[in-house]
């Protein structure tokens, strides 16, 4: 098997599409380490591979993700943020003499306003945390093909 067949059938394990199961059995292999499945496909696949080749891919699939999980991360916060302070205004007591006339303003003339960029953003909370789980899964899922690369070429 070529190093390309290898990386395409790592990729393939890892595709989750609309698959909620895959995601969460995925998910539990991420929390509780246990990845000896995606090992033993290895093991069985890696064949007269590049071990180093594969090796070098395997080490920017998990940079890669490991810079969207951080892109994700900060802007996850800035969700989150959102979310406190529009939450925090909402309830404020009316009579401040600083918030109540922009309160009133938005209030009176968009209804729905505060409730609609409350779901807005609690839904955008909701696909990013989904979305670091992804980046995660294949941070641990690539290092697990690596280390099953390394465990079963022989020397």
């Amino acid at each position: 098997m070529k190093v390309d067949e290898l990386v395409n059938e790592c990729e393939v394990m890892l595709r989750v599409g609309w698959n909620p199961y895959k995601y969460i059995k995925l998910a539990w292999c991420s929390f509780s380490g246990d990845f000896d499945y995606f090992k033993e496909v290895i093991a069985n696949n890696i064949g007269d591979i590049d071990i180093k080749k594969f090796i070098e891919i395997c080490d920017n699939r998990i940079e890669r993700a490991e810079a969207f999980l951080q892109d994700v991360g900060t802007v996850l916060g800035f969700f989150i943020t959102s979310f406190t302070i529009v939450l925090v205004v909402t309830t404020m007591e009316r009579n401040k003499p600083i918030v109540d006339p922009i309160l009133n303003s938005i209030t009176s003339k968009y209804e729905y306003f505060f409730p609609v960029l409350v779901a807005s953003l609690l839904t955008g909370v909701i696909l990013l945390s989904l979305l670091l789980g992804h980046y995660r899964i294949h941070i641990h899922a690539w290092r697990a093909f690596k280390e099953g690369a390394i465990l079963n070429k022989s020397p």
